[in-house]
């Protein structure tokens, strides 16, 4: 995955400069999440720092700075174990053995391969630098997969592709996979829209003189019986040469450009497709948001759900 889990010990914030020295390694545009672990990581700060010589108001300076983290910047651990009974590096050494974090930031250094000591976290450390594209493998759950800190708490989320068929099974699959994945999520507390852009090059011949009707024949047909539970979701139709490039975008946490599409490529002897990591304050996102999701012209379908 293009966004790295890095397990990072409770007992390393002990001043609010630390808190956010460290705080700042992790987010989306950084390609690295912290790891929930133990859970609820953030009450684990608290506790070591409730007899610490540390003043009140630093004290709730760190409590207010972790209660304002962006919930991207975590990944949960499902069926991890921790043991009381031993130090935390202990225990982050046992659950690395039984799902591996890309990196463990501990309280001092140790032999095990991806442990980093708090004097190894700098801007410069090669170690800690992480990509902002990967190839992924031409599957569904694959991508599905990498896309999950971006999708699942999302309030909007926009996907482009000119050559985007409801009826093909490239993107049914895709879809029904995002789709159970919000339902399933459990930060999420209101309706999330959903906006499909495609062209009109997908348009088949028989109903060429009638575009939209197509577009809302197929996708009553094909995608309205997967779209997430309580969502509103409007489909757009381009002409011919509007755009071209395949996003996922989503109004908090950036997006994502995919070398061939947002489903899955057809071609099967194309194995692997590039995708790239587009931040949520950058110009290609901004552009890209804007001309979209503020375009002028009407969606051919809207479903709520």
């Amino acid at each position: 995955m293009i966004f790295k889990e890095f397990a990072l010990d409770p007992g390393l914030i002990t001043s609010i400069d630390k808190c956010v020295k460290f705080m700042n390694l992790f987010g989306l545009e950084n390609g690295k999440q912290l790891s929930n672990y133990p859970r609820r990581w953030r009450r684990r700060v608290l506790a070591s720092i409730k007899d610490s010589d540390l003043d009140d108001m630093e004290k709730k300076e760190i409590e207010i700075s972790l209660s304002t983290i962006s919930q991207d910047i975590f990944v949960d651990r499902n069926s991890s174990k921790f043991d009381e009974t031993i130090d935390w590096i202990e225990n982050a050494i046992k659950e690395d053995k039984r799902k591996s974090f890309y990196g463990i930031i501990a309280r001092e250094e140790n032999d095990h391969k991806n442990i980093f000591s708090e004097k190894d976290v700098n801007t410069n450390n090669e170690k800690l630098q992480t990509p902002q594209s990967v190839n992924l493998n031409n599957s569904a759950s694959e991508m599905v997969k990498w896309m999950r800190p971006l999708i699942q708490d999302s309030s909007i989320i926009l996907f482009i592709d000119n050559y985007f068929k409801p009826y093909s099974n490239t993107f049914i699959k895709p879809l029904k996979l995002y789709s159970e994945m919000i339902n399933r999520s459990p930060n999420r507390s209101t309706y999330v829209e959903l906006q499909f852009h495609c062209g009109m090059d997908v348009v088949p011949r028989k109903w060429s003189d009638k575009p939209e009707k197509w577009l809302i024949n197929d996708v009553n047909k094909h995608i309205r019986s997967i779209l997430p539970k309580n969502s509103i979701s409007k489909f757009f139709l381009w002409n011919s040469g509007g755009y071209h490039d395949r996003f996922i975008l989503t109004q908090e946490f950036g997006g994502v450009n995919f070398g061939h599409s947002w489903g899955t490529i057809s071609d099967q002897n194309k194995k692997m497709q590039n995708v790239n990591y587009i931040e949520k304050n950058g110009s290609m996102f901004k552009d890209n948001w804007n001309f979209f999701y503020n375009c002028n012209i009407d969606p051919v379908l809207t479903i709520s759900v």
